[in-house]
């Protein structure tokens, strides 16, 4: 882990300009430092980028719902590292999983690349064969601001000088501004925010990672909803880091409220974690392929543009 994020933060800091620091007063000077492709992979057809691991190509998964950067155990054994025992553990909606550490010589991302040898967390019980070799988790997505964009299929990071208070006007869309603060629920820098599902506000984070929008359980509750009614059936499970699997039910809901935008009649997932989870909601993939997002973390903003399509509609819009 912090082998990649010296990696990242060395690409991604800004140069300087005489005539940027002449200026006065300050203007925000906002720059693209690094866009990455995106491609689906498997047949949960998961958003990853390519890099590579030992000088072999690495298939990587985006997702800024995982707390680190971790090997997946089919990643390890395709280049045959050794693994140690760490004597860790990582949670996950299948339970918990032992971690393991295996050491590698050169890690890329995109353009960026190190040859300094350094250990890496591996995943050591799942109950499914991942169809990537690496988690690129929030620790190492969210040091810069990151725009999510699966539409058209690219990640992209940006760093900022002097915006701390403009208004980021990337984008032609109308664009919801959602500030967030620091949770203090986790270690992981994945900003919290209040979504309203029912009319009643909910946590919620934006998980990359996520097949579909998922609330849990105990959230369901809250919110009165019966998992034997009629309008709740049952989804089968979901499986992912750990040996167990989560029981999944699909419900539809009246409306979820996120920032100034309102969708009626979404089909939303209900999930019995077997792990617990510092969130009520996970906002994931069937909402990211009609929105852009950028998580600014150098304002503690969330900026979501709405690009077309039907929010939380399985199966519409996938590409491999």
């Amino acid at each position: 882990m912090k082998l990649l994020s010296t990696l990242l933060l060395a690409a991604l800091l800004p140069a300087t300009t005489h005539a940027a620091e002449a200026e006065a007063p300050p203007r925000c000077l906002y720059v693209e430092v690094a866009k990455l492709p995106i491609r689906y992979v498997g047949e949960g057809l998961a958003p990853a980028v390519d890099g590579s691991n030992n000088g072999t190509p690495a298939t990587m998964l985006v997702d800024t719902g995982a707390f680190a950067t971790q090997l997946t155990m089919n990643g390890v054994n395709k280049r045959d590292l050794g693994l140690q025992m760490t004597g860790r553990t990582a949670s996950g909606v299948g339970g918990w999983s032992r971690l393991y550490a295996a050491r590698v010589q050169e890690v890329a991302l995109g353009p960026t690349k190190t040859r300094r040898s350094a250990f890496l967390a591996v995943i050591g019980d799942a109950n499914l064969t991942p169809a990537f070799d690496a988690i690129i988790g929030s620790p190492f997505l969210l040091q810069a601001d990151l725009e999510v964009d699966l539409k058209a299929k690219q990640i992209r990071f940006f760093r900022s000088r002097d915006c701390g208070k403009t208004d980021l006007a990337i984008w032609q869309e109308e664009t919801i501004v959602i500030p967030f603060e620091s949770s203090g629920r986790d270690s992981s820098p994945n900003p919290h925010f209040p979504v309203k599902i029912n009319g009643t506000t909910l946590d919620a984070i934006i998980d990359t990672g996520a097949h579909h929008t998922v609330i849990t359980t105990a959230a369901a509750r809250r919110l009165g909803i019966d998992l034997k009614g009629p309008e709740v059936k049952r989804a089968g499970y979901v499986v992912g880091i750990g040996t167990d699997k989560a029981a999944q039910w699909s419900g539809q809901f009246k409306s979820i409220q996120i920032g100034n935008e309102t969708i009626d009649n979404p089909e939303l997932g209900i999930m019995d974690t077997q792990s617990e989870l510092s969130t009520d909601v996970l906002i994931g993939q069937d909402f990211l392929r009609s929105h852009r997002v950028l998580f600014a973390m150098s304002q503690k903003k969330l900026y979501i543009a709405y690009l077309g399509g039907t929010p939380f509609s399985r199966g519409v819009g996938l590409e491999p």
